[in-house]
């Protein structure tokens, strides 16, 4: 039984240790596309579609750490008489967990994330050009989320990724898709 324990203790270390010595980590920096639903008593809502900016660093082919900033807002506007505006912006910071598969002159790595976001929204409401709402929420929360990076050798990647925060007691979707380039 000792030698099985140390055995698969020398196994995962050594896996461990090829990991970390692979000459894989690095800093990101991208810029791309952001949309966000709030989900209000079942029913999916629109929240707005805008940009988001991102930093991260790869410790290795497993374990990596992001920021990223969003801002996504939208207007309705109903038959002239009356508008809706939310804004929203969005910080985060999270560690993505997964594995990056070598390909031939690229690396794909699907991950799941986990992380804590800070949120702050303004709701307006206007009848006949008078306002009659304007609200705004701060939160934070405790997230998850998926999704796939790939990048090219030569340092050009491109993520998508899904995240799911409940901020004030309203569950939110947020998808994003950016591109950048990892040095």
């Amino acid at each position: 039984m000792k030698k099985t324990l140390a055995v698969g203790t020398a196994f995962i270390l050594s896996f461990s240790a090829a990991s970390i010595a692979d000459d894989f980590s690095g800093h990101r920096v991208g810029i791309g596309y952001a949309k966000s639903d709030a989900v209000f008593d079942g029913q999916s809502v629109d929240w707005g579609k805008g940009f988001k900016l991102e930093y991260g660093y790869d410790f290795n082919r497993i374990v990596g750490v992001n920021t990223s900033y969003s801002r996504t807002s939208d207007e309705e506007n109903f038959f002239g008489i009356a508008s809706s505006e939310v804004k929203s912006n969005t910080f985060k910071i999270d560690a993505d967990i997964g594995y990056t598969f070598d390909l031939d002159g690229a690396r794909v790595k699907p991950y799941g994330v986990i992380g804590l976001g800070w949120n702050k929204d303004q709701i307006k409401e206007h009848i006949n050009g008078q306002e009659i709402f304007n609200n705004t929420y701060k939160d934070s929360s405790l997230y998850l989320g998926a999704g796939v990076r790939a990048s090219l050798d030569m340092g050009l990647y491109a993520d998508i990724r899904f995240d799911f925060p409940t901020y004030d007691d309203v569950d939110t979707d947020q998808f994003s898709f950016s591109v950048g380039y990892k040095f």
